[in-house]
């Protein structure tokens, strides 16, 4: 390569074709991650955008391989087996490089904060768009070079890597109730409205894998090494809606600045 911007065009050409974006490198990082690390907003939005348009993830690979049955008992109206998922492991693996000490104290008290079970709105917690990071110092590696090397040690041509890993074992719960009026398909397309947040894209994840009859009308499932998502379904009815309430206000008008890269 003769500079970033090559690599920048080869980037934008493998997007036009559709490559796929969470494929990891031999360290395990995924493309967006090194552009992250590198700090280009023009790259980093063009990765968030392709990754929301690609097909979801096959998760096939990723069922316990342990499903044991508790009890059964009542969640809301409805009658469910509860079960208990084994064999799961939350890994979690976070660049810092393009961090400063000032955003990692910030992060810090977020997610303590959160796991005590505050909010973000109690700590006037504001996000800041930031323009794109000084570019790292460019590379001596030559293209022949960079291809010749052994295989998994491929050499890191952005910025020096810092990261934090951290892997902990866990149990899920699940209750299924073959009483519940909807399919698992319906909670999935809820689901999948929302997965663009990357912690309840591994909410959707989980529900994707072969469960035992019925919806799960309650689910306890670890997002972070400290929280666990509970989603329950207690009560369900059909209801009539006026369709004025399905009509845009005159007086709306779209804010801007929220979510400007999606």
């Amino acid at each position: 390569m003769e500079g970033w911007w090559d690599a920048f065009e080869c980037a934008h050409l493998l997007l036009a074709h559709n490559a796929p974006v969470k494929v990891k490198n031999a360290q395990g990082w995924s493309p967006l991650a090194e552009a992250i690390s590198y700090g280009d907003r023009q790259m980093i939005t063009a990765l968030l955008r392709k990754l929301k348009q690609q097909s979801r993830e096959n998760v096939e690979d990723k069922r316990p391989k342990l499903l044991n049955a508790l009890k059964e008992e009542r969640v809301g109206n409805f009658l469910a087996d509860f079960y208990s998922v084994n064999g799961l492991v939350l890994e979690s693996r976070k660049r810092r490089e393009h961090l400063s000490e000032e955003d990692i104290l910030r992060n810090k008290a977020i997610m303590e904060s959160l796991s005590k079970g505050g909010n973000l709105i109690e700590q006037n917690y504001e996000p800041v768009r930031r323009q794109s990071l000084t570019a790292p110092s460019p590379n001596t590696i030559s293209w022949e070079d960079y291809i010749n090397t052994e295989n998994g040690k491929v050499p890191h041509l952005g910025r020096d890597l810092v990261c934090k890993e951290s892997k902990k074992n866990f149990k899920a719960t699940v209750a299924m109730s073959q009483d519940f009026p909807l399919g698992i398909e319906s909670l999935l397309n809820v689901l999948e409205v929302i997965a663009p947040f990357k912690h309840f894209n591994k909410l959707r994840e989980f529900v994707q894998m072969k469960l035992p009859p019925g919806f799960p009308v309650k689910l306890d499932i670890p997002v972070f090494p400290t929280i666990t998502a509970t989603v329950t379904f207690q009560e369900f009815r059909y209801d009539e809606f006026e369709e004025s309430i399905f009509t845009i206000a005159n007086e709306y008008k779209e804010d801007p600045t929220r979510f400007p890269d999606l």
